[in-house]
């Protein structure tokens, strides 16, 4: 039976008390008392031991997880910025994390890329371009970093948070007001997207990737938010990939725009009119529905592909014939997403009060402390790793000095593992 503990050390006490009443030999009696002297050090030494294995195994546990988190937090104060109220920001995205389901090390993520911005949008509102990510990133297949960085690269090309408002102008409004503005126009994008998602085949990740490659286009010809994401939801409909759908829409916005190989001038020589009473260049929306109101569907298959490779050119026309062809459906998506009926943040508290979210809340409030245990541990972890470098340093000066004395070394082990194998063979005969 396995003896451990105080039980091993009260069995060695009698062993001795035994052994000196039923050994008379002196030398015989020292031996057998150094040996039950070795096993009490051994039974006292075998706790120590466990307790070693088992932070051993609490640390090689937690050090891949503080190790994330202490480099988003390094990321992260790279971009916001050594303030005062630096600690308390990171600890409050980290909450608002776990209030979304959303780990420390990804939050931290998507908080430094609201940083990065925060010279434009301002620094306190970084929390409110936090929420509108996490938002997004509950409602879609992104990430909360995806969802940032989408957000951002939609808002510098379309200007969305800003609604009517300029950069100038948003900087003159007090931070109350500030925050109002992106809290609002910020909630009838996403709703916008949302519902656009839910009434297509499209996901709501799908409409940022194929927008982020043409969006500032269509703002800069006056196209709205809600058009440009269903008119992307139209052609990934279609079929079309979301890289292929993006450049097809730039190249449409860029041949019309800029009248590249006198596509507009040859439109408008066919008798559509492009361009507005004060000589501007009309929207894609009202390109759309100028050719769709004089006769789209009574033409030919021939002409409706001589209009689509001059507005599109001869690589994307077939996906400018798509969009023609699904002009309603476009329409009605673009009038609903403008009403926005489906709530993304409603949708996003629904979906988090399921059971199966509160239960990956609790593991990502699970992940989150083991995180924190693992920083205040570091201290523990980085001076038991400097000890094993100090041995490592020590090994390698004798390691150095070998030498000659080395290689002899290696010939005589060499040497015995051959000769053991003789001798084995030799002993059983």
């Amino acid at each position: 039976m396995t003896r451990i503990g105080a039980s091993q050390v009260f069995f060695n006490i009698v062993a001795q008390f035994n052994a000196e009443k039923l050994i008379k030999d002196y030398r015989s009696v020292n031996t057998v008392m150094k040996a039950v002297s070795l096993d009490t050090f051994e039974a006292i030494l075998k706790p120590i031991e466990g307790l070693g294995q088992a932070i051993n195994q609490v640390t090689d546990e937690l050090m891949p997880l503080q190790e994330a988190m202490g480099l988003a937090s390094v990321e992260f104060e790279k971009f916001f910025g050594m303030v005062p109220e630096m600690e308390a920001m990171r600890d409050s995205i980290i909450s608002l994390g776990e209030a979304y389901n959303i780990t420390a090390v990804e939050a931290l993520n998507a908080g430094s890329r609201a940083a990065q911005v925060a010279n434009l949008l301002g620094r306190g509102n970084v929390m409110t371009l936090m929420e509108l990510a996490f938002t997004l990133a509950e409602i879609s297949d992104l990430n909360a970093e995806e969802a940032q960085r989408g957000i951002i690269q939609l808002h510098q090309q379309t200007g969305m948070l800003f609604g009517e408002m300029d950069q100038a102008a948003f900087k003159r409004l007090t931070l109350q007001q500030q925050q109002n503005v992106l809290v609002e126009e910020g909630a009838k994008a996403l709703d916008a997207l949302n519902t656009i998602a839910n009434r297509s085949v499209a996901l709501e990740g799908d409409l940022v990737r194929v927008m982020g490659t043409f969006a500032a286009q269509g703002e800069l010809v006056g196209d709205s938010f809600e058009f440009m994401a269903a008119a992307s939801a139209t052609l990934l409909e279609a079929g079309e990939e979301q890289g292929t759908a993006g450049r097809a829409l730039r190249m449409m916005y860029a041949r019309l725009g800029g009248d590249i190989s006198g596509a507009r001038t040859e439109i408008e020589a066919m008798g559509f009119e492009l361009t507005d009473n004060e000589g501007q260049m009309k929207n894609m929306q009202a390109v759309l529905t100028e050719l769709s109101d004089k006769g789209w569907s009574q033409l030919s298959g021939a002409q409706k592909q001589n209009i689509a490779q001059t507005i599109a050119g001869n690589r994307h026309y077939v996906r400018f014939i798509k969009l023609m062809e699904n002009y309603d459906r476009t329409m009605q998506l673009t009038t609903d997403g403008t009403i926005g009926y489906d709530s993304a943040l409603g949708q996003a508290n629904k979906a988090l009060a399921t059971q199966v979210n509160l239960l990956k809340k609790a593991e990502v409030a699970n992940e989150n402390l083991r995180a924190k245990i693992g920083e205040g541990l570091n201290p523990f972890m980085r001076g038991q790793v400097e000890v094993q470098n100090d041995y490592l340093a020590v090994t390698e000066v004798l390691t150095d000095s070998l030498g000659g004395l080395g290689k002899a070394m290696g010939r005589m082990k060499g040497t015995a593992q051959v000769m053991g194998s003789f001798i084995k063979v030799g002993l059983a005969t």
